[in-house]
């Protein structure tokens, strides 16, 4: 009886110094998502195992902040999206565009010199160099936004240049008529933001 106690004891000590904290789990997100799915299903062995259930809820806490950093990343990912749809809406409303960038979108943009600007995150990591290019109405060029995008290493900027929508307008070939009827086309990396090309 008194091996089996020890045992026990000897057991839930090796149990509780191997259990994950709330820390480990906030820098290993992955493994939070997986500890936090594995806990979900097995709500037998959570009610009656105390340090499943304690690692369960340090795990859960790691979970919350993927989802929360999921979230962030997702919305990051939209800006350059919402960058294009505003500034059509602008031309569409206006009839022109405005001399100042920020002027025609909510986006915050950085390190503007001219029609040349950055979009960066909260922590100022420069995703996407971005070009403006206005319309030339001699020529009949639409506007656009050339765009380099950059430190793809960071997983916010990643997640901006793998955007569904991003990828098919850079894949997509774009074709224009200049003012003699000739058909030119666009660098590959320009999203047009005025009128269609054709």
């Amino acid at each position: 009886m008194k091996k089996t106690i020890l045992f026990l004891v000897i057991l839930g000590a090796f149990l509780n110094a191997n259990e994950k904290s709330k820390e480990y789990y906030l820098n290993h997100l992955d493994e939070a998502k997986a500890k936090y799915n594995e806990c979900s299903n097995n709500y037998l062995r959570f009610k009656n195992d105390k340090a499943f259930a304690n690692e369960c809820k340090n795990a859960e806490y790691g979970y919350e902040k993927a989802k929360e950093l999921e979230e962030k990343k997702e919305k990051f990912a939209d800006e350059l999206s919402t960058l294009a749809s505003d500034l059509m809406a602008y031309y569409t409303s206006q009839g022109k565009f405005a001399s100042n960038i920020q002027d025609m979108t909510n986006i915050k943009i950085s390190d503007q010199n001219g029609n040349d600007f950055k979009i960066k995150t909260d922590d100022g990591v420069a995703c996407a160099d971005i070009k403006f290019n206005p319309e030339n109405k001699q020529n009949n060029r639409p506007a656009t936004l050339k765009i380099t995008f950059l430190n793809l290493d960071n997983e916010f900027c990643k997640a901006m240049a793998n955007k569904k929508w991003v990828k098919d307008e850079l894949k997509t070939k774009k074709m224009w008529l200049d003012n003699k009827g000739k058909e030119q086309s666009l660098d590959k990396n320009e999203i047009v933001v005025s009128r269609s090309p054709f």
